[in-house]
């Protein structure tokens, strides 16, 4: 297929299609919501190892901290293993995760 421009996809719907298309795609709600419940579960589990004395509390809240630098690259488009999706990654995608937070 030829490269993909305004003459030959003036919508962008193509464009669109093939990059939804790609693993790792952060325009996938279902991917976002997978992250984010993997990263909290993370959290939960070193909370969990502290309780019982299997990690220590800064050892804990240094993992929580290189967690959230982590999941800022991502969500900040920063990350490169991660498809950013124009007008979705950044704000657009802070206010979804905190909707779902508030309905979950």
């Amino acid at each position: 297929m030829a490269e993909l421009n305004h003459h030959n996809d003036p919508t962008g719907l193509a464009a669109s299609a093939k990059q939804a298309s790609k693993p790792n795609f952060l325009g996938s709600h279902e991917l976002v919501d997978r992250l984010v419940r993997g990263f909290v579960s993370d959290i939960m589990a070193r909370f969990d190892q502290v309780a019982s004395a299997r990690m220590t509390p800064n050892d804990a809240a240094a993992e929580d901290s290189k967690a959230c630098v982590t999941m800022g690259a991502v969500f900040s488009g920063e990350d490169k293993r991660f498809e950013a999706q124009p007008n979705w990654t950044g704000k657009p995608v802070a206010d979804f995760i905190r909707g779902r937070m508030h309905s979950a």
